[in-house]
């Protein structure tokens, strides 16, 4: 499945093209770079928004999985 500049991921109820999620995803990454300062130790509202992160993005995998089926 080739992803397409136009392409539309849906999170939280927000619609996103691919370069506005790509820019979701790297603010949501920020607490790595965070953990990597910290030399491995990380805040704990760090850990919550990346772990949030982790299943919002799992969630649209899902989702996007499921509509390549209905449309496969």
């Amino acid at each position: 499945m080739a992803i397409k500049k136009e392409d539309r991921i849906e999170i939280n109820n927000k619609d996103y093209n691919i370069r506005e999620f790509l820019d979701y995803v790297q603010r949501g990454l920020e607490p790595v770079r965070t953990m990597m300062e910290l030399d491995g130790d990380m805040y704990l509202s760090d850990y919550r928004d990346l772990t949030t992160l982790y299943w919002q993005i799992h969630h649209a995998s899902v989702c996007l999985k499921q509509g390549s089926k209905k449309n496969g």
